[in-house]
């Protein structure tokens, strides 16, 4: 098993990973959602875990942007659209609406596009 540095017990310990519920609030609004946790193995207390906390934020990313589409916001108000090549999944950024019409990967060519965020509104 793995360990990390606890602050709480002030050594390295063993730590599980757990699925627990996490609020975060991104630009005034409160993102909900099923992240993981390092938790120590000793005392319970949350470990600094820097790759399940990239996980995590990309996680919330995805439901910010989830919640804006829930909200009808048009993609021509968004200054910011991360998309995924669908065949090479190579992830691109683009700045405006006009950018992605008639947009191909540098990669492979390909022209369908799935769109992983966009979350900068105008």
């Amino acid at each position: 098993m793995q360990k990390k540095y606890c602050y709480f017990c002030d050594k390295d310990v063993e730590y599980e990973i757990k699925d627990e519920n996490i609020k975060l609030n991104i630009d005034g609004k409160t993102i909900e959602f099923i992240g993981k946790i390092a938790r120590c193995s000793l005392c319970g207390h949350e470990i600094d875990c820097e790759e399940i906390e990239k996980e995590n934020i990309k996680m919330a990313r995805k439901k910010l942007a989830l919640s804006y589409l829930e909200e009808n916001i048009d993609i021509s108000e968004c200054n910011v659209i991360s998309l995924q090549c669908i065949n090479c999944k190579n992830n691109i950024v683009v700045i405006s609406e006009k950018d992605v019409k008639n947009l191909h990967c540098s990669f492979c060519g390909g022209k369908d596009f799935k769109i992983n965020f966009s979350i900068l509104k105008r």
